[in-house]
Parts: structure tokens; C-alpha cells; sequence
């Protein structure tokens, strides 16, 4: 899913000075799948690493600058932390729809907040309007997170206009249209 390339680029961010620590929070939420297959187990072991690394070096003592949770969490508070998210990463290197950009764009119907988005991610051909970066190249990563950051300080109206437009394609294109499209042309079909 990305998740070792996402907090390498916000590691790196950090460490130039791009990001202050004082400032900005991730929180990586890490729902365990696959537990059983050897890379899976090798990929956690080295996030976990990092997210140690990085708060050894840039948290304060009870403020962490990273918080990380390996384990599924209630849906009430899973939206509730979309929702104060000003930014939403979702990194994977190959993903289907990839349901959580969608997630996060369908919480923001008062149209704050920014997405970062794997351009392989199935979603990122229905919201172009997000910050979309190539999640195996970490400069992009660090380029479409800054990139970001920037709008929302710099362009508040137009980072909510982007949102906004991607609030509405999920709220618009959702199962019951696509069912109702494809319906519609089986009847068309079945009249030729």
C-alpha cells in the first residue's frame, strides 16, 4: 500500500526543514491484512521501524509526529479522523478502486482539505482533481505533499473547489448509477 514510501518522503520532509515538526501530525492507520505472507511481515517490521525512527527524532515528548495504529478501527471514528484530516495520503503502488480516496472525498461536503494520490490507483481516474504523485518515486511523493500543504495555505479557494468537485463525483457516481447504466444498456442491446 505504500505506507513505507509515504512516511519516507514525510521523513525527508522533516529532515530539510520542509515540514516543521511543531506543526504537522501523520497518522497512519494500518488495517492488518495478509499477516501470514513473509513480505507483509517483513514491509510491517520496517514501518514500524520508521515510524520509531522518525518520532525518536522529531517528537516532543507527549506530542509524537507520527501516530500509528496496526489494527482496524471503528467506522464513527474512522470518519470522524477523515473529516479533520487536512490532507489525506493514499499511496498504494497497484490498487483497484481504492475506496479510502473515495472515503475521504465523500466526507468533505464542506469542501476542505486536500487529497495526495497514487496515480495507479483506480480512483485517480475519476478524481483528477487530487494531488496525484507516483508512490515509487519519493520525490513525487514529497512534491504532490507540498504541493498540497501550499494550496490550502496559498489557494484555500481553489484547493475547495477541487474538493468540492471530488465530493461530488462519489456522491454522484456511486453503485446505483453504474447498475442503472449498465441495465439500461442491456435493454438497449436487447432492442437492437
Amino acid at each position: 500500500k505504500g505506507i513505507l514510501q509515504r512516511l519516507l518522503a514525510f521523513e525527508e520532509l522533516l529532515e530539510t526543514g520542509a515540514l516543521d515538526p511543531a506543526e504537522v501530525t501523520l497518522v497512519q492507520i494500518a488495517t492488518p491484512s495478509r499477516e501470514r505472507i513473509e513480505h507483509y511481515k517483513k514491509t510491517r517490521s520496517q514501518v514500524e521501524a520508521a515510524v520509531g525512527r522518525i518520532n525518536g527524532s522529531f517528537s516532543q515528548l507527549g506530542k509524537p509526529v507520527v501516530h500509528y495504529q496496526h489494527r482496524s478501527i471503528d467506522k464513527k471514528v474512522l470518519r470522524l479522523l477523515y473529516r479533520l484530516a487536512d490532507i489525506m495520503l493514499v499511496t498504494p503502488f497497484k490498487d483497484g478502486m481504492n475506496l479510502v480516496a473515495k472515503e475521504y472525498a465523500a466526507c468533505h461536503d464542506d469542501a476542505k482539505g486536500a487529497l495526495v494520490l497514487s496515480e495507479f490507483a483506480g480512483a485517480a481516474d475519476e478524481l483528477p482533481e487530487a494531488n496525484l504523485c507516483n508512490p515509487f518515486d519519493i520525490e513525487s511523493v514529497k512534491r504532490s505533499l507540498l504541493t498540497a500543504i501550499k494550496g490550502l495555505e496559498d489557494q484555500p479557494e481553489v484547493m475547495a473547489e477541487r474538493m468540492q468537485i471530488m465530493h461530488e463525483q462519489v456522491m454522484t457516481h456511486d453503485v446505483k448509477l453504474w447498475s442503472r447504466a449498465f441495465l439500461d444498456s442491456l435493454k438497449e442491446a436487447k432492442r437492437k
